[in-house]
Order: structure tokens, then C-alpha cells, then sequence
């Protein structure tokens, strides 16, 4: 009875070892194609669309993956959000950036007026998004103010029955501005482990027969709950 104990220890202790071998390379895979996805995500181009008030909205995927790849693609843009929060970049969970141009025609109006027998023009011009004052002068200056609102809006669509992508869009209610570029970026929640050491309170077999056992064991989760 005592080897076929030690036999079952064995036995399984082998069953540990090996799965945890294939779970390391199962998770090197998934994290190799991961990567793969956040590169060709970061090389596609931003999509647009125009909604049924006319504004013109920037799409593209949220690269959703561990730190280590965000950083592999995306190094110089984490290093400079974290230095401009002055955070680690373990603390930062997700991070959107659009690209805007702005583009447009004023009709100001001018007056004249005149300084030691020279003319001087000043014109103006204001509306919900800009205001601008200007002098045409031999030493001529132009002050303005430029309003701007952006809606940034992350949402999931269903690619099929088993998978949905995580897709970033923005537009902009200042009519005169359309967004270039959109990118967002999402740090992973760890995966919750599934092997773990702990008590346990069952019934099976105990190695004089079959009944109620309790100790110590190394576990693995078929399900959480």
C-alpha cells in the first residue's frame, strides 16, 4: 500500500510539472501573438466615418495587451506620459491620443486708424471656437483664442461568436477641426492563476481506503467562482 502511495505522488507531481511546462509555452505563444496584433494594429491606418449631424469621427482598434508589449511598440509614447504624470509605467492603465488639424475662413471686420499721419488697420473676429484681434502695423500682431471640444468614446464590437475587438473613436463639435490619428492603448488585467497552494476538505482516497481526507495541496482551478 506504501508504494502504490508513493507511486500516486509521484504520478502526480509528474502531472504538475508537465502542465505547468505547457503553460508556460502556451502563455509565450499568446503573448508572441499579441504582439504580432499590437504591430499590424499600430501600422493600420485610422478609419472615417461621418455620423447623421455631419461630424466627421477617426476609428481605429484599442490595443489591448500586457505592459511588456505596449512598450515594445509603443516605448517612446509611455515614456512620455509617465514622465509628464511622473508615474511608473505599472501605473498607468490606459492612455488615448488623437492628432487634430484645424481649418477654416474669417471675415473679420477692419477699422483705420491713424498714428503720427500712418494708417493702422485692426480687425476682429469672434464666434463659439475663435476669437482673433489683429494690428497691421509696421510692427504688425495677431492675438487669437481657439476653442475646442473632443469627444473620445471606447466601445466593444463583436468580431464573432467567440471574439470582440475594443475600437476608440473621436470626433470633434468644433466643425472647423478633424481628427487625423487615434490611437488608445489598454494595459491587460493579469489573468487570474489557476494554480495555487492551499487546504482542502474532500472524499476520496486516502491510502487506507476511501473516505474523508483534509490537508495541505497544490490545486488547480477548473473553474473561478
Amino acid at each position: 500500500m506504501k508504494l502504490q502511495t508513493e507511486r500516486i505522488v509521484i504520478f502526480f507531481l509528474l502531472i504538475v510539472v508537465t502542465g505547468l511546462s505547457l503553460r508556460s509555452c502556451f502563455r509565450k505563444e499568446k503573448e508572441n501573438i499579441i504582439l504580432k496584433e499590437a504591430v499590424q494594429i499600430k501600422e493600420d491606418s485610422t478609419s472615417f466615418w461621418k455620423d447623421s449631424l455631419g461630424r466627421i469621427h477617426a476609428q481605429k482598434k484599442l490595443i489591448e495587451a500586457d505592459m511588456s508589449s505596449l512598450r515594445a511598440v509603443y516605448r517612446d509614447r509611455i515614456d512620455s506620459i509617465t514622465s509628464a504624470l511622473q508615474i511608473k509605467s505599472n501605473d498607468l492603465q490606459s492612455a488615448l491620443t488623437a492628432r487634430t488639424t484645424s481649418q477654416g475662413t474669417v471675415k473679420p471686420t477692419i477699422d483705420t486708424i491713424r498714428k503720427d499721419s500712418i494708417a493702422l488697420y485692426k480687425f476682429h473676429f469672434s464666434d463659439q471656437w475663435l476669437t482673433l484681434d489683429g494690428l497691421i502695423a509696421p510692427s504688425p500682431t495677431i492675438t487669437y483664442r481657439f476653442t475646442d471640444s473632443l469627444v473620445l468614446t471606447t466601445y466593444r464590437k463583436r468580431r464573432n461568436l467567440l471574439r470582440s475587438d475594443i475600437y476608440v473613436d473621436g470626433y470633434s463639435l468644433n466643425p472647423n477641426v478633424r481628427l487625423q490619428n487615434i490611437t488608445g492603448i489598454k494595459v491587460a488585467s493579469a489573468p487570474v492563476g489557476r494554480l495555487g497552494i492551499g487546504p482542502y476538505l474532500g472524499y476520496g482516497f486516502t491510502g487506507n481506503g476511501i473516505g474523508p481526507s483534509f490537508g495541505i495541496s497544490i490545486q488547480y482551478r477548473l473553474l473561478n467562482f
